[in-house]
């Protein structure tokens, strides 16, 4: 039976809407690539204003001793997973920039280099991650069991400090208030600000898109043991939420000596499409 000419309009209009469709995802494709070239991602700032490229004394570790860090559940700050391992001291810092591996439609990829230098460090230092998603209050973690465990230690030979004063255990894993070791206090309060650090989506989840390497070939991360007082790590993202703030946890396990520094910077790098 011949089309009638309203099943041919119909079919016409379809056509029109479905080329529409198109137009505008391309649309879409060519604004973000435009915007990424006028704002690349070494212009991209955090959220928080503060200084990047910074020396840190003894006394910017706030936390401790303790030997586990903040997830949905208390992770150890050694490269293990269950028990305990010493007595840490722990300190946040913010990165400069945010790592990007999800798609590329989205924002150019990206990883984070952070460099860093010891000076008299005694017993061992350990470095962790949190990530902060944009468009959630939910955080992201690095791994510590399982396919993409990745961590980094370096190891010191200094002799131990005197006792810490002034340190506090932090008050729980999750939900968890911190404050940032190169975050000023509030022009307007005066008081010191605080950053959430929340995992509520489920046991095990947050743990799968941030990474440490030494090697951009392993993207999904490495555990890295180092006597090296100075030298270099990636941070890399394998998908999932973009992020609007990278935290760098930085741990030791043993008091340290008044001349002890640790001097860390970190650049974002943009990655070929």
């Amino acid at each position: 039976m011949p089309s009638s000419g309203t099943d041919r309009d119909i079919r016409r209009k379809i056509r029109i809407s479905f080329w529409i469709i198109l137009l505008f995802l391309a649309g879409m494709i060519v604004l973000q690539i435009v915007a990424e070239n006028l704002y690349p991602p070494q212009e991209i700032e955090n959220s928080l204003q503060l200084s990047r490229n910074q020396t840190y004394t003894f006394a910017d570790f706030k936390y401790g001793p303790q030997d586990w860090r903040p997830y949905n559940y208390p992770l150890r700050i050694d490269a293990g997973t269950a028990g305990g391992n010493g007595s840490w001291y722990v300190m946040f810092i913010s990165l400069d920039g945010t790592p990007w591996g999800g798609n590329p439609n989205m924002e150019r990829r990206r990883h984070l280099v952070v460099d860093y230098r010891f000076e008299n460090l005694s017993g061992m230092a350990a470095f962790h991650l949190y990530g902060i998603r944009k468009y959630s209050p939910e955080c992201v973690t690095n791994r510590q069991d399982g396919y993409g465990t990745s961590g980094y230690m370096v190891i010191g030979s200094d002799l131990p400090g005197m006792p810490a004063s002034g340190t506090e255990i932090l008050p729980g894993f999750n939900n968890v208030e911190i404050s940032l070791s190169n975050l000023p206090a509030s022009a307007i309060s005066g008081t010191e600000e605080r950053y959430l650090l929340e995992f509520n989506k489920g046991p095990a989840s947050g743990q799968d898109s941030l990474h440490f390497t030494t090697d951009l070939s392993f993207r999904k991360g490495q555990v890295i043991t180092t006597p090296s007082r100075q030298g270099s790590f990636y941070i890399t993202h394998t998908g999932g939420s973009p992020l609007s703030d990278i935290i760098l946890m930085v741990a030791v396990n043993q008091t340290q000596p008044d001349t002890f520094r640790v001097h860390i910077t970190s650049v974002p790098e943009a990655e070929d499409p």
